[in-house]
C-alpha cells in the first residue's frame, strides 16, 4: 500500500496514471480511499493499494519525465473543456 495526496487540479484518473500506469486503477483506489472517482481529491491523502495491477513502463516514464498530470475541471475557471456551450442535444 502506497499514499499519495494529490497537487492542485488532479484528479483520481491522473493519480491512477502516475501510480499505476492504468486508468482503471482509479475505482480501486477511490474505493480504497473512500471518494468517488468524481470527487475533488485535491490535498486528501489517497490510498493506493498494492495489489493493483501496473503498466510499470508507464509508471517509469512519467517518474522518469517528471510527469503530473493535472485534468481536473475547475468550475471557476472553466478549464479543460472539451466541448463549449454551442454543444447540445441534438443527437438525442
Amino acid at each position: 500500500m502506497t499514499t499519495i495526496t494529490p497537487l492542485s487540479e488532479q484528479s483520481i484518473f491522473d493519480i491512477a496514471l502516475m501510480t499505476c500506469g492504468i486508468a482503471e486503477a482509479a475505482y480501486d483506489i477511490a474505493l480504497a480511499s473512500g471518494v468517488s472517482i468524481t470527487d475533488n481529491v485535491e490535498g486528501k491523502l489517497l490510498v493506493v493499494p498494492a495489489e493493483i495491477e501496473k503498466n510499470k513502463r508507464v509508471v517509469e516514464y512519467y517518474a522518469i519525465n517528471k510527469i503530473a498530470p493535472a485534468t481536473e475541471y475547475q468550475e471557476k475557471t472553466k478549464k479543460h473543456r472539451i466541448f463549449d456551450y454551442t454543444f447540445d442535444y441534438t443527437f438525442e
